[in-house]
């Protein structure tokens, strides 16, 4: 689907993963699909609840990136963001 923001076309990104962590101090936990919305963020997670961050974004470019300037190979989850996508320049 593509569409346009003030005449602009708007810029396609993939989801690549889904997680979410239904309390603090929990490790994360990959979904297939989950339900979401603007005022709750993902569905049974513990952050949605906060005002000022319902969804976190990780993109794939960003996270390489991180990697390589610490010079280890970590799994994308270990940053705790909800999303992570490819694609986008965020």
């Amino acid at each position: 689907m593509s569409g346009q923001l003030h005449g602009e076309p708007l810029a396609q990104g993939e989801l690549l993963a889904i997680a979410m962590r239904d309390r603090p101090r929990v490790p994360m936990q990959e979904l297939s699909d989950c339900a979401i919305s603007v005022e709750a963020g993902l569905q049974g997670d513990f952050r949605g609840i906060a005002p000022d961050r319902q969804v976190t974004i990780l993109t794939q470019e960003g996270w390489r990136q991180a990697c390589e300037a610490v010079g280890h190979e970590l799994p994308w989850t270990t940053r705790r963001a909800n999303l992570f996508i490819r694609g986008l320049d965020l």
